[in-house]
């Protein structure tokens, strides 16, 4: 039923100041009951709070996103809604709404792809999350494995710029590669680093090409 605000505010005003303390039998509203409405009120609160940044802090695939997962042996190719355009590798799988919001481009990889991004006129950012860390980047050409099953994640940027940021490990971290970098993430550890990436060896699948070291 409708709540009478009034009249509690009334009764609360009077039990906060001592000259009009209303005795406890007409008014039996205690201050256990009071903050325990207050705890309430603050849980709600945060709920809806995290709640617009849930897919960031806990890295949860919305529910209107559509999946494509590949086989063992398998590549495909998928253009976005943006004109992106994402070659996926063997056993991986990519999450993506049939449309992005104004705000943001965000997608989810397990496995590894490698991503064509389209810069757009707004300068709408383009997230990949990992689950390890989040990856962004305006319009670039890179290399994402994040495989499950690996012990290691690796970020190969062959042309543009992306930032890494949100690591589990380390939630305030951020840098930015350039071209010729690779970002590698030890998940056992939670350990990282930048250094030089061999572009030719990490972008042979992509290049369908087959090559070996020594």
């Amino acid at each position: 039923k409708k709540a009478d605000t009034d009249n509690e505010w009334d009764k609360l005003y009077a039990r906060l100041r001592p000259e009009n303390k209303v005795p406890e039998q007409k008014y039996p509203f205690s201050r256990k009951a009071f903050m325990k409405l207050v705890g309430i009120a603050a849980a709600l609160f945060l709920v809806f709070v995290l709640g617009n940044k849930s897919n960031y802090i806990f890295h949860r695939i919305p529910d209107n996103y559509y999946t494509i997962e590949t086989k063992a042996g398998e590549q495909t190719s998928v253009r976005l809604a943006d004109g992106s355009v994402v070659k996926l590798n063997s056993m991986t799988k990519l999450s993506y709404p049939a449309y992005f919001n104004s705000d943001n481009r965000v997608v989810y990889l397990s496995g590894e792809a490698v991503f064509d991004v389209k810069h757009d006129k707004k300068n709408t950012p383009f997230f990949v999350n990992v689950g390890e860390y989040v990856i962004k980047v305006l319009g670039t050409h890179f290399n994402v494995s994040a495989y499950d099953a690996d012990s290691t994640f690796t970020t190969t940027l062959e042309v543009g710029k992306v930032e890494i940021s949100g690591i589990k490990s380390d939630p305030s971290y951020k840098t930015v590669l350039k071209p010729g970098n690779e970002f590698v993430y030890q998940r056992t550890s939670g350990k990282y680093y930048v250094t030089d990436a061999d572009i030719d060896y990490v972008m042979g699948w992509y290049k369908g090409k087959l090559i070996f070291k020594n």
